[in-house]
């Protein structure tokens, strides 16, 4: 993780330089940034509990692929609604960590019940 988080470093000071240089249009820095910004918000819920990068960058883009639910509060802004899907992110990686503890103590059990 602190190896893609010095490569997002990186990448921005890149993106200066190009930026300094006109070699970067408007909508190409737009594009960096967010690219950028969700790159750190993956990197900041990996660091958060401990999950691989590419778990929580599976299950944030499976959380994302889905339709809001239609009891979100419409005045809620994309913060609010990102917090959410992050909290739901955590919470299902904590569930599927939990799970394969429980199969890994499972099998332990049977494996000593069958000696």
């Amino acid at each position: 993780v602190l190896r893609l988080k010095l490569q997002d470093l990186i990448k921005y000071v890149d993106q200066l330089r190009q930026i300094s240089l006109g070699r970067l249009s408007p909508e190409e820095r737009e594009q960096e940034d967010l690219a950028r910004e969700r790159t750190g918000r993956i990197i900041e819920l990996s660091l958060e509990r401990g999950f691989a990068y590419q778990d929580v960058k599976a299950a944030l883009e499976m959380f994302e692929a889905q339709e809001p639910p239609t009891d979100w509060p419409p005045e809620a802004d994309e913060t609010g609604h990102q917090e959410v899907i992050d909290e739901c992110v955590l919470e299902l990686l904590q569930h599927t960590e939990d799970q394969e503890l429980e199969f890994l103590h499972a099998k332990k059990f049977v494996r000593k019940w069958d000696k």
